[in-house]
């Protein structure tokens, strides 16, 4: 093994992953062709110190055990000793005839329909152990096949677990010795185990601590026995040996590498697809492995591992005999992330660096000379902070009054206090109403919302309305120091860097005003900000790297409403009927909703004092008469009218249901319709206070029911 360290690029990369994935500490390894290159350890701050994490430092290595299991199986298959189509219960007959179609190839792929999990409580010091043994085979034979073997693919943790059970009763040995002799010894992984339910992990010498996150710190985690398919603890030198022995034909004859690492198909010759991952990576069943189809390079192979307090990742590139191989502390699977940024990195670093390269040649710094600025804030100064130029900016906006921008590049730093404020960049600005804009709220700093892509329609901000991923990102700030913010607008889209120009925090699919030129600006309120090194690049941008999968209406749902003007909600008065006097005289105005099936309606509505409120109309026409169920969501208050009926009225603003309740939309409340043959008036009042003016709907099981156009 060679004893070089990683690139200082790749070696920031992690850092940066880390902070951002909530690693408390790593091991990684990196292979290129097939030989260890380098592995390393990393440890934040926050674990104690007496955790010291290296390559040798001992993790739990969750599901990515299952690959030793699958190995072993192969290998018996090799000897002759069985055979891959052969039908479990030919070895495991306890399993009864429900089973007689499930093969092992089944098992491997995960297409025998053996559900996911079978846990009990215990024993300690264990918080639960899975099922194993003669209680796994006596569960599954209680019941059956959650669908045709071969005919789907669903993750399992007990399939493998019965493929344990065939290694050991094909060979006489229990899991533990025959990987100890077949496995863990031919490939020199001298430090790799199979821990029992009996033994302690606490006391295994040089296995770090699992951790969980609770707050803004990591705590130790509690421990929970996935044997045999989640127990292995191992380190990076011995998963580095692993594969080294696999490549070699240590363990495996070289003719079944290639078939253990190809996609299965199912009986209808479609590959056994289990989905995608966190990122949004598609995944298929090889044979106790997975495949991210090669989009844009090689298939990677892989597996992963998560479990209470640790996370796992083996990625290949079989092609070159690349690999990366992360080991983590934390519970939520985050080393699969990180291996896959690395592997990335990779593929497409020096491409990225050329590009970034080039980017830096075309942006132009825009001064804060201040008469070229209109200044709408209590306070708006230049200064110098952290040894730099910087906009002081308090209470307000302030934009760049002869810089027009609709599609390009903003690029600037930020610095602010850890204290409760709303800080962010507008773009597109029409006036000091009307924009697209970014804030970061520092006091939700790696909270989900620790900051938020929104629109402005005539001072109407829609952040209870967008939410969620697209529209924000846990991200750490720094407190008073420059955080980078980065933003690439093309079309209805942009990418959103804060921190990490290597991925965006934020990709938003559809900004939410029309594409037209406008001023670029900052604003911050409720704690000063300051802003330094703007630079801009109009027109041209480079190419957008985020994709988020587009949100669709659920079915039945409401996709355009006649809009009433605004009137004061005090006008709806406190009657069970439509009050005729505030249907009145209305004025009328079409609006089509978001693909998602949310109407906007300060696209259309302006609150002006008192009159906060507006009527959302449809007509309902049913073949006969019926109840339905309408599942709907707005923002802030609404009364939902029937005919004139009224059927529900509630409060879903700001604080409105819990003392935290931030009040964003949802499909949180529900009213019966009860419809009338023919024509239905479905007329709900909604009133907005701040953050959001907005109403959704959807008709559940409303067959025979039409909406008019």
């Amino acid at each position: 093994m060679a004893g070089a360290g990683p690139s200082t690029a790749v070696d920031e990369l992690i850092h940066d992953e880390m902070r951002r994935l909530r690693l408390p500490g790593a091991a990684v390894g990196w292979i290129e062709n097939g030989e260890l290159v380098w592995a390393r350890g990393y440890r934040r701050a926050e674990v104690a110190e007496r955790v010291s994490v290296t390559p040798e430092t001992l993790f739990f290595i969750g599901s990515t055990s299952k690959v030793f299991i699958a190995v072993s199986v192969l290998q018996l298959a090799a000897r002759g000793e069985l055979a891959l189509d052969d039908p479990a219960v030919k070895v495991l007959p306890e399993l009864g005839p429900a089973y007689a179609a499930v093969t092992l190839r089944h098992l491997l792929s995960h297409s025998g329909g053996i559900s996911r999990d079978a846990k009990l409580p215990g024993p300690p010091p264990y918080l639960s152990h899975q099922l194993y043994g003669d209680e796994l085979l006596a569960h599954l034979a209680s019941g059956e096949p959650l669908f045709p073997p071969g005919t789907s693919a669903r993750y399992s943790n007990l399939g493998p677990a019965l493929l344990s059970l065939v290694v050991e009763r094909k060979s006489g040995l229990s899991l533990a010795e025959y990987l100890r002799q077949n496995v863990f010894g031919p490939a020199g992984m001298t430090s790799t185990r199979l821990v029992p339910p009996s033994q302690d992990p606490r006391r295994i010498e040089g296995l770090v601590p699992g951790m969980v996150w609770t707050g803004s710190r990591p705590r130790e985690a509690g421990l929970e026995s996935r044997h045999p398919t989640g127990s292995i603890v191992s380190n990076v030198k011995d998963l580095a040996a692993f594969l080294e022995a696999l490549w070699s034909g240590r363990l495996l004859p070289p003719e079944s590498l290639e078939p253990m690492w190809s996609i299965q198909a199912l009986g209808g010759g479609e590959p056994a697809n289990l989905g995608t991952d966190g990122s949004g990576r598609r995944y298929l069943a090889a044979l106790g492995w997975f495949v991210h189809p090669g989009e844009d390079g090689p298939d990677i192979i892989h597996h992963g591992g998560s479990m209470e307090g640790f996370s796992s990742e083996i990625d290949i590139e079989p092609a070159n005999r690349r690999a990366v191989i992360v080991l983590a502390n934390n519970e939520t699977g985050p080393a699969a992330e990180l291996a896959w940024a690395m592997l990335d990195h990779a593929r497409h670093g020096d491409e990225r660096a050329a590009l970034e390269r080039r980017l830096e040649e075309r942006l132009r710094e825009v001064p804060f000379d201040l008469d070229r600025w209109t200044l709408e804030a209590s306070t708006a100064r230049v200064e110098s902070f952290l040894d730099r130029p910087s906009l002081h900016l308090e209470g307000g906006i302030a934009w760049v009054e002869d810089l027009e921008f609709t599609d390009g590049v903003i690029d600037f730093d930020v610095a602010f206090a850890d204290e409760r404020g709303f800080v962010g960049v507008v773009w597109r600005l029409q006036d000091a109403r009307n924009y697209e804009q970014l804030y970061l709220r520092p006091h939700q700093s790696g909270n989900p919302d620790a900051n938020q892509y929104t629109p402005a329609f005539d001072g109407s901000t829609g952040w209870q309305l967008y939410h969620g991923p697209g529209y924000g990102a846990p991200v750490e700030y720094r407190f008073d120091d420059w955080n980078r913010v980065r933003i690439v607008v093309a079309g209805e889209r942009a990418d959103i860097y804060i921190n990490d120009l290597r991925r965006p925090a934020i990709s938003v699919r559809e900004l939410k005003r029309p594409i037209t030129a406008g001023r670029i600006g900052f604003t911050a309120s409720l704690t000063p900000a300051r802003f330094s090194s703007l630079r801009v690049l109009a027109g041209d941008p480079p190419p957008l790297r985020g994709d988020v999968p587009g949100a669709a209406a659920p079915e039945g749902a409401l996709m355009r409403w006649q809009v009433s003007d605004p009137f004061p909600w005090a006008d709806l008065g406190d009657d069970a009927q439509l009050p005729s006097h505030a249907a009145a005289e209305r004025s009328w105005r079409a609006l089509e909703c978001e693909p998602q099936g949310l109407a906007n309606l300060a696209r259309l509505a302006t609150r002006d004092g008192d009159s906060n409120t507006v009527f959302a109309r449809a007509t309902l026409v049913a073949s006969e008469e019926r109840t339905v169920r309408l599942r709907f969501g707005y923002s802030d208050r609404a009364r939902v009218y029937l005919n004139g009926r009224l059927l529900y009225a509630g409060d879903n603003g700001y604080r409105s249901r819990d003392y935290r309740y931030l009040g964003t939309i949802g499909w949180f409340d529900a009213a019966y319709l009860p419809l009338v043959a023919g024509k239905n008036e479905l007329w709900i009042a909604v009133a907005e206070d701040f953050g959001g003016w907005g109403v959704q709907a959807a008709l559940d099981g409303a067959e025979g029911v039409t909406v008019l156009e």
